[in-house]
């Protein structure tokens, strides 16, 4: 199935050209404290590792966000923070190779910035530890085996210590929780990006890529334990997980609504399946595999994505692409076919919306909400380079 999407796929490489020809003529737009999203970077770096980029406008495409770059980091996540900025940088090694010694300096700073933070170890907010705007993100999307990982021990060993007790309560939330987030006061978030799930997947990459990566296995292990905990078997013989740690009640027989990379089974699934290969536990690569098997026969687009914005349906925090992202990783690596089957469904749901994509890109080259990532998720799928996914806790 997946040749007969080679030309609609050729037809993505084009449109993402296109895209990145239309943000390099665009010229410097109005800063934002997001402009350090490695969106645009990311993108340029995939195209050009399928050949399909000229090296004038690689070249363009990095200098305009160089352009667009906020006087100021704002936070240390994956996501319009210090993670980000890192991996737009990395990815621009691939593109000029003057952005090594950008990269350098940079890991300097991050050194320099870890030893003033002071993180809560207790009645946490988002910045304390999670994916987005925090040492989560940062230790996933900037450290990585082909540079020093040193700048970010003191990122890693916290997220561990959150982790020191079987019941995590080192990631309780506390007050300082955003009003449309305001479940998760009190409450421990199981999901991708702002949860226990995206912290286990930090954990992860710093056991199997920092030099003193042993020490971060016994708080992985706490963590997938934790989350093994949370799993509930919903209607239609579905493994899943809430948004919030259950606190010890029981579980309710309706699944969730939002099942995508963020939260729910996606996520939560490949992250228990990877930790397993890295802590040598078959049992949780069973239950991962488990589950994403279970997500894949009940899976209904109408009911996992939301259709009135196209943003939130199509990208990768909330909508197809980081699903069909999961579902690949599942596919390459788990050799799942359910997951296989559900990547090819994706891909074609994604296929059809090309044009909804192009409007995304006018307003949005972001990696998580908008076109960039969607489109380097579709070309990774297809060959194209996958060395940034780390920013996604995949691979």
């Amino acid at each position: 199935m997946r040749q007969t999407h080679s030309s609609g796929i050729d037809s993505v490489a084009g449109l993402a050209v296109d895209i990145l020809e239309r943000y390099a003529a665009a010229g410097r737009q109005a800063r934002s404290i997001y402009g350090h999203d490695s969106g645009p970077m990311v993108l340029a770096y995939v195209v050009d590792s399928v050949d399909a980029i000229p090296v004038h406008l690689a070249r363009q495409v990095a200098r305009r966000w160089l352009d667009d770059l906020p006087d100021q980091i704002h936070s240390l996540g994956s996501f319009g923070g210090m993670g980000g900025f890192l991996a737009g940088v990395r990815a621009g090694i691939a593109i000029d190779d003057d952005f090594a010694s950008l990269y350098e300096r940079l890991l300097d700073q991050t050194g320099r910035w870890l030893t003033d933070v002071q993180w809560r170890t207790s009645s946490v907010a988002w910045v304390d530890y999670d994916l987005f705007r925090g040492p989560a993100g940062l230790v996933l999307a900037g450290a990585t085996n082909i540079g020093a990982t040193t700048p970010f021990v003191p990122a890693a060993r916290h997220l561990a210590r959150l982790c020191d007790d079987p019941g995590l309560e080192g990631l309780r939330a506390g007050a300082e929780i955003d009003l449309p987030s305001a479940f998760n006061l009190g409450r421990i978030n199981t999901g991708m990006g702002h949860g226990v799930t995206g912290v286990a997947s930090a954990l992860r990459h710093a056991a199997e890529t920092f030099e003193d990566g042993l020490n971060y296995r016994p708080a992985l292990r706490r963590a997938c334990d934790w989350l093994v905990d949370q799993a509930y078997l919903a209607d239609g013989d579905f493994i899943t997980w809430p948004a919030v740690g259950r606190d010890g009640a029981r579980a309710s027989g309706a699944a969730d609504r939002r099942q995508a990379w963020c939260y729910g089974t996606p996520g939560v699934a490949w992250t228990l399946w990877d930790a397993g290969r890295v802590l040598g536990d078959a049992s949780l690569q069973v239950l991962g595999e488990e589950a994403m098997r279970s997500f894949c026969r009940v899976f209904d687009a109408d009911f996992s994505f939301p259709i009135d914005d196209s943003s939130e349906e199509l990208a990768i925090c909330h909508g197809v692409a980081g699903t069909l992202a999961v579902a690949d990783a599942f596919a390459r690596y788990a050799a799942l076919h359910e997951a296989a089957l559900l990547r090819d469904e994706l891909e074609s749901h994604l296929l059809d919306r090309v044009d909804q994509i192009a409007d995304i890109a006018r307003s949005d080259m972001t990696m998580l909400s908008g076109a960039a990532g969607i489109l380097s998720v579709m070309l990774s799928a297809h060959g194209g380079a996958r060395g940034w996914l780390c920013q996604l806790a995949l691979r």
